[in-house]
C-alpha cells in the first residue's frame, strides 16, 4: 500500500478515493536552473482528483522540501511545522499534461485530454 501522500486529508471520510498513478519529469529549462533536484522515475499513486497545487505538494516531498500548508488548515498539528524545519523552501511548479498547462483536476484533465485511467 502507498504511504499518505502529504495532499491527504485526515479526516474521517473513510470512502476510498479513486487514485491515478504518475510520473514526473522535470522540463529541460527547470533542470538546468535547478541542477539539485532529482526526482524518483518510478510512477506514484495520487488521488484523481488532485490539481497544481497538491501536486506541487507531493513534488516538494519527494524532494525532501517544506510543504506549503493548505488554505484555511489549522494549525492543530504542529508536528508536521517541526518536520520542516531545516529544509528548503517549498518550489511552486507547473505541470504539464500531453503539453498543456494542467489547470483542473487531473482526472478532469485527463478525460479531457482523451487518455485512459
Amino acid at each position: 500500500e502507498d504511504p499518505p501522500s502529504p495532499t491527504d486529508d485526515h479526516g474521517d471520510d473513510d470512502s476510498p478515493e479513486t487514485k491515478i498513478r504518475v510520473s514526473f519529469i522535470l522540463a529541460a529549462g527547470v533542470r538546468k536552473d535547478r541542477d539539485t533536484l532529482e526526482l524518483p522515475t518510478d510512477p506514484i499513486a495520487v488521488p484523481a482528483s488532485i490539481r497544481k497545487k497538491g501536486l506541487s505538494a507531493v513534488v516538494n516531498h519527494l524532494l525532501d522540501r517544506a510543504v506549503e500548508q493548505k488554505d484555511g488548515e489549522s494549525d492543530s498539528n504542529d508536528d508536521d511545522d517541526d518536520d520542516d524545519e531545516g529544509k528548503l523552501p517549498a518550489i511552486p511548479f507547473d505541470f504539464l499534461l500531453n503539453d498543456k498547462l494542467l489547470r483542473m483536476g487531473l482526472e478532469s484533465a485527463a478525460r479531457k485530454e482523451g487518455l485512459s485511467l
